[in-house]
C-alpha cells in the first residue's frame, strides 16, 4: 500500500473524502482492486491485482513480487495522476551521510569539532554540484549530538537525490562517492534508475480508449518522483503506465483529499482499461 505515515482524521467533507492515504494511494488502491474483481466475475481470468507493501519505504514489497518470475504482458500501476497517463519516473539515489568530529565543551567550541557544521558544509557542497548537473538534492533528516552542551561528534543525514529522465544513476553515484573524506562517510541506502515506458504499445493505446469513452482527453506526462514502476520496468521491460484519481500535489501533505466522483470514475476507467486492453490482446491472451 502507496501511503507515507502520518494521521489525518478521515472524514467528509462536503463530496470529497479526506483522510492518510486519501490521494496517495488508497483511492486508486480501492478503484484497482474492485475493477478486477468486476472484470474476473465478466470472464477475464488472466489479472493479477497486486496489493504490494514498501512502495514509500524500501520496495520489498515490489522486489517479492518480482521475484516470482511471473510472465507479464502489462501492468498498470495506481497513483494519483489526476487521470493522465504516466509514461516515465524520475530515478532516485538515496544517501546516508555520517560526519565524524570531535567531543568539546560547546564553551569551548575551538577545542572540539563540529560534526553538526561539517555535514551541514558537506551537504551544501554536494546540493551544489548535483543540482548545477541538473539532478535535484533534498536533505530529508539530521540527527547529531549527544547534550546541550556538547559539541557534536557524530551526525548522520539522510539526502535524496532525484535523478531525470536521461540522465545517468551512475555517474552522480560516482560524483558523490568522489566526495568521501576521512570525516565523512557517504553509504547509499536506496538507488532507483530512471524510466520511460513510452506510448508505442497496445497498454498505452487501450488507456487512451478507455480515458476517451468517459469523455477524458489522454495526456501522457512524466512524474518527478519515482516509484514501483521503475523497478518492475528495469527487471521486465514489459510496457507499463501509471493511472489514477487525484490530485498529485496533495500526496504526502496534511490535504489530502478525494473527490467520491473521481473515485467512482476511477473504478469505470480502470475496468475499461481491461476490456479495451484484452480486446487489443486477442483471445489467447
Amino acid at each position: 500500500m502507496d501511503t507515507v505515515p502520518g494521521k489525518i482524521d478521515c472524514g467528509m467533507v462536503g463530496n470529497k473524502l479526506t483522510g492518510r492515504g486519501a490521494v496517495d494511494a488508497k483511492a486508486a488502491l480501492g478503484a484497482m482492486c474492485l475493477a478486477a474483481t468486476d472484470s474476473v466475475k465478466a470472464g477475464l481470468t488472466n489479472i493479477m491485482f497486486a496489493a504490494v507493501v514498501g512502495e514509500e519505504g524500501d520496495g520489498n514489497g515490489m522486489r517479492h513480487l518480482l521475484s516470482k518470475k511471473y510472465v507479464y504482458s502489462g501492468a498498470v500501476f495506481g497513483e494519483p495522476t489526476d487521470d493522465k497517463i504516466v509514461v516515465g519516473y524520475r530515478g532516485r539515489l538515496c544517501l546516508s551521510v555520517i560526519s565524524r568530529g570531535k567531543a568539546a565543551h560547546a564553551s569551548s567550541p575551538a577545542l572540539g569539532k563540529n560534526a553538526i557544521l561539517a555535514a551541514i558544509s558537506f551537504i551544501e557542497d554536494l546540493k551544489r554540484k548535483v543540482e548545477g548537473r541538473g539532478y535535484t538534492c533534498t536533505p530529508t533528516l539530521i540527527r547529531g549530538g549527544m547534550a546541550d552542551n556538547v559539541v557534536p561528534a557524530r551526525c548522520e543525514a539522510t539526502i535524496d537525490i532525484r535523478v531525470p529522465i536521461g540522465f545517468s544513476l551512475e555517474d552522480i553515484e560516482g560524483l558523490v562517492r568522489g566526495m568521501e573524506r576521512d570525516d565523512i562517510r557517504i553509504n547509499v541506502t536506496d538507488r532507483v534508475p530512471p524510466v520511460r515506458t513510452g506510448r508505442a504499445n497496445a497498454l498505452y493505446r487501450a488507456t487512451c480508449r478507455a480515458l476517451r469513452l468517459v469523455g477524458i482527453t489522454p495526456r501522457a506526462v512524466t512524474k518527478f518522483g519515482s516509484g514501483d514502476m521503475n523497478q518492475f520496468y528495469v527487471s521486465t521491460g514489459v510496457p507499463c503506465i501509471a493511472l489514477g484519481p487525484g490530485d498529485p500535489s496533495l500526496s504526502h501533505t496534511d490535504k489530502e483529499t478525494i473527490e467520491l466522483e473521481k473515485y467512482v470514475q476511477a473504478i469505470n476507467i480502470y475496468g475499461l482499461l481491461i476490456k479495451e486492453y484484452f480486446s487489443i490482446l486477442g483471445p489467447t491472451s
